[in-house]
C-alpha cells in the first residue's frame, strides 16, 4: 500500500520519494510561475526551480529492511539568466498555460491525481512539453500507476537527457517496481529491478557526486539486490559525506543485524554520533530486535548492555531482553526483566507476544517436570508443598469465566512471596477486569514453599506459578 502524503513535503510512501516544492518552503503559484521572462531555450529548467525532489534512506525496523522516507531537499541553483548579448526581441515569453499552471499548483499541493490530469491536458496538445511530462511521471509514481510513470520518464531523458533529476526518479521507479514484484513472489524479476534501481542512483551520482539522499538510496537498493559488499561500501560512503547524521549508520547497523554480523552491528553503535539522540534508542533498538529474530540471543545481549551504557534504555529493550532470556531457557533474567518491563505500564499491544514467548519457555509442568534439571549442580529450586484454590471474584463467576492466570514469582529464602508480576496475554485487559491477576497473586502468597537452596543454604529464587480458575 502507497500511504499518503502531508502537504506539499508529504511522508514518502515505502519505496518511493518524498516531494516538496520550491528551495525548502512551499512558494506561492505566482512566485513559482514568476520565470516567464527568460529564453525560450531554457524554459524546461522553470518547474525543477519550483519542484526539487529528495529522498531519504530510513534506518531499518526488526521486521524488515529500511525504505525511503522524506527529507528537506537540498537548495537548488537559481535559473541562468540570458546571456548578456541577447537582444530584446530574441526573448520569447511563452503565453500563459493554465492546464501546467494548474498542473504546478496541484503538484504544490500534494494533490498528484490532480496534477498528473492537468499534465494530461498539456500532453493531449503538446507531447513534448518537458514540465509536464516530468510532473506526470513522478505523480504517476506517487499514485502508484508504474507503468504510466516510466513512460513519463523515460521520453522525458529521451528528449532532455540533461533534465534535473530525472535519474534520480528513474531509480525510485524503478525501486518500487522491485518492491511490487517482490510481494508478487517474484523473487529474480524484483532483484533486476533493485539492481537497475542502483543504475539509475549512480547515473544521478555522476552528476551529483556525495548527495546524500542519493547515495543512501542506493546503498538499500543494493542490499535488496544482494550486492551486500557494494552496499556496504555505499553506506560507508554516505556516512564519509554526512558524518554527523545518524541515519545511515542505523543503516549500515540494520543491514549487519539482517546478516547475523552481531560484533559489526556493534562496531556501529559505538561509531553513531551521539549529540542528536532524537529517535536514536528507537533506531538502535531495530539494530537489537532484528539480531533477536536471527536468533543471535548472546549478540542481543552484548548490544543490550552497549545501549544502556550510552543511556538508551526504553521499556521495549526490557520487553526484548526478557525474551530474549526466555529463548535462552534462564528463568532468572527473564523474570527480573519482565517486572521492569510490566511496572512500565506498556499498552497491551507491546505485551502479549512477550507473554506467548514466556508461557512457551517455562509455562505447564516445567516447573515441576523440566526446572529441576537445569539447575547447577547442588542447587535446588522452590517447590510448592501446598497449593489451595484461589477465590473467585464474584463478576468472573457469575460470568462464567475460567482461565490461567500465570505469575512470575519471587520465593524467599523463609518460603514466603517477594515481587510477583503476572505473564501477560492476549486477554490482559479482562483478567485485570474481573480481578483475576489480583485474586491469582492473594492465591500464590497462600501457597506454602520450600525454598530454594544452594548447597543446602536457602536462598531467593524466582519461580513461575500458574494459578487455574475452574468452574468444575
Amino acid at each position: 500500500m502507497i500511504p499518503g502524503t502531508q502537504g506539499a513535503c508529504g511522508l514518502a510512501p515505502r519505496g518511493e520519494m518524498s516531494y516538496c516544492i520550491g528551495k525548502g518552503v512551499v512558494p506561492r503559484a505566482p512566485e513559482a510561475l514568476a520565470w516567464r521572462g527568460v529564453v525560450k531555450r531554457i524554459h524546461w529548467l522553470l518547474p525543477f526551480l519550483v519542484i526539487a525532489v529528495a529522498t531519504v534512506v530510513a534506518a531499518q525496523t526488526p521486521e524488515e529492511p529500511a525504505t525511503p522516507e522524506p527529507a528537506t531537499p537540498p537548495e537548488e541553483t537559481a535559473a541562468p539568466a540570458a546571456p548578456e548579448t541577447a537582444e530584446p526581441s530574441e526573448q520569447v515569453e511563452p503565453p500563459p498555460n493554465p492546464d501546467l499552471d494548474a498542473a504546478l499548483e496541484s503538484f504544490r499541493k500534494g494533490d498528484y491525481g490532480g496534477a498528473l490530469e492537468s499534465a494530461r491536458k498539456v500532453l493531449a496538445s503538446d507531447p513534448g512539453e518537458l514540465n509536464s511530462l516530468y510532473i506526470a511521471g513522478v505523480a504517476s509514481v506517487r499514485l502508484g500507476r508504474l507503468a504510466e510513470a516510466k513512460g513519463f520518464l523515460t521520453k522525458l531523458l529521451e528528449l532532455e537527457p540533461a533534465y534535473p533529476n530525472v535519474y534520480f526518479h528513474l531509480g525510485h521507479l524503478e525501486y518500487a517496481l522491485a518492491e511490487e514484484t517482490a510481494r508478487e513472489g517474484q523473487a529474480e524479476e524484483a532483484k533486476t529491478h533493485y539492481t537497475e534501481a542502483a543504475r539509475q542512483f549512480a547515473l544521478e551520482l555522476e552528476r551529483k557526486p556525495g548527495e546524500v539522499q542519493v547515495l543512501r538510496a542506493r546503498a538499500l537498493a543494493l542490499a535488496r539486490a544482494g550486492d551486500i559488499e557494494g552496499a556496504i561500501e555505499a553506506y560507508e560512503a554516505t556516512i564519509a559525506a554526512e558524518p554527523k547524521m545518524a541515519t545511515p549508520y542505523l543503516a549500515l547497523g540494520s543491514l549487519y543485524a539482517e546478516l547475523g554480523r552481531g560484533a559489526d552491528a556493534m562496531a556501529i553503535l559505538d561509531r553513531i554520533p551521539k549529540e542528536n539522540s532524537k529517535g536514536l534508542a528507537d533506531g538502535v533498538f531495530a539494530i537489537a530486535r532484528t539480531l533477536y529474530s536471527k536468533e543471535r540471543y548472546e549478540d542481543v545481549l552484548a548490544f543490550a548492555q552497549k545501549m544502556f551504557d550510552y543511556g538508551l534504555d526504553s521499556r521495549q529493550l526490557h520487553s526484548l531482553l526478557s525474551a530474549t532470556y526466555a529463548r535462552m531457557g534462564l528463568l532468572k533474567p527473564c523474570a527480573e526483566e519482565l517486572c521492569k518491563f510490566m511496572s512500565m505500564n506498556p499498552p497491551p499491544e507491546e505485551t502479549s507476544t512477550l507473554g506467548e514467548v514466556i508461557r512457551l519457555a517455562f509455562g505447564g509442568d516445567w516447573a515441576e517436570e523440566k526446572g529441576p534439571a537445569t539447575m547447577p549442580k547442588g542447587t535446588r529450586m522452590p517447590e510448592v508443598e501446598k497449593k489451595y484454590s484461589p477465590r473467585y471474584p464474584p463478576q468472573a463467576r457469575k460470568d462464567r469465566i475460567e482461565t490461567t492466570v500465570m505469575l512470575m514469582i519471587l520465593v524467599k529464602t523463609d518460603g514466603s512471596i517477594g515481587e510477583t508480576c503476572i505473564v501477560p496475554s492476549r486477554i490482559l485487559d479482562n483478567i485485570r477486569e474481573y480481578g483475576l491477576e489480583q485474586a491469582a497473586i492473594e492465591n500464590v502468597k497462600r501457597w506454602r514453599f520450600r525454598p530454594a537452596s544452594a548447597d543446602r543454604i536457602p536462598m531467593d529464587a524466582w519461580y513461575p506459578a500458574s494459578v487455574v480458575f475452574s468452574l468444575h
